[in-house]
């Protein structure tokens, strides 16, 4: 998905360029934030993500540590 969103950006920052009539600065910054945008989002859902794994961990670890000690 990262692959796609990467080649995509060029791809839509010289269709926005040549549809905008030749380009400026406010076509560029356009282009960014429309290309951005998609990266962006994966970017969150991959943080909440690992979040989530890394609580996972945790309570795996703790509950290894459970199993692991002898009963007195």
């Amino acid at each position: 998905m990262t692959f796609l969103v990467t080649s995509a950006e060029p791809g839509i920052l010289v269709m926005h360029t040549i549809m905008s009539g030749g380009g400026g600065l406010d076509a560029l910054k356009n282009a960014m934030i429309i290309g951005a945008l998609p990266f962006a989002i994966i970017l969150v859902f991959m943080c909440i993500l690992l979040a989530k794994a890394i609580y996972r961990d945790a309570v795996r670890e703790k509950h290894a540590d459970l199993i692991a000690q002898p009963a007195e």
